[in-house]
């Protein structure tokens, strides 16, 4: 019995259900009037009536009922698990459609799930670069100190430019 989605109380309920009674140790329609049954037994179970209620409504809307419910030819069992009566055409058919729905539904999530996961990323290359700034030089115009006038031999000089160095010899 997959109980695990049921709040502790509803847990419980259940699972003292199925060591009551053989009908909810396995998965079997059960029986109508077995709703009403199990409410005039809430004192004995210890527990109330509306608890009785919704784990009822639970055990009847879980897939693998509805499956059992669904299937051609099934049977609906008493407490005791002893079958009572076919399925009705129109109780089949609405088991049916629950399931549609509920397939429906999963489905749809799934959809949103991977569509969250797998959601495209836009590639995009890296900028370019940058053409850099050209780099202004700073240049000094020669003071007549570093000139040194050479002398060449068709005696026109021209300015020679000498550079101090830091080290005095």
């Amino acid at each position: 019995m997959n109980t695990t989605a049921l709040v502790k109380p509803e847990k419980n309920i259940l699972s003292s259900l199925a060591e009551r009674y053989p009908a909810f140790q396995t998965t079997m329609p059960l029986a109508l009037g077995v709703g009403k049954q199990l409410l005039e037994l809430s004192e004995e179970l210890g527990t109330s009536r509306k608890q009785i209620r919704l784990c009822v409504a639970r055990w009847t809307q879980r897939p693998s009922y509805l499956h059992a419910l669904a299937k051609a030819g099934a049977q609906r069992h008493d407490l005791n698990g002893n079958p009572i009566e076919r399925v009705s055409e129109e109780h089949r058919s609405i088991a049916k459609t629950q399931l549609d729905e509920l397939k429906k539904i999963a489905k749809a999530a799934k959809k949103k799930a991977d569509g969250a996961q797998t959601k495209p990323v836009e590639v995009t290359s890296a900028p370019e670069p940058q053409p850099s700034p050209p780099k202004i030089i700073t240049v000094r115009k020669p003071t007549p100190s570093t000139i040194n006038p050479v002398i060449t031999g068709s005696g026109v000089s021209r300015p020679v430019l000498t550079l101090k160095s830091k080290r005095s010899s």
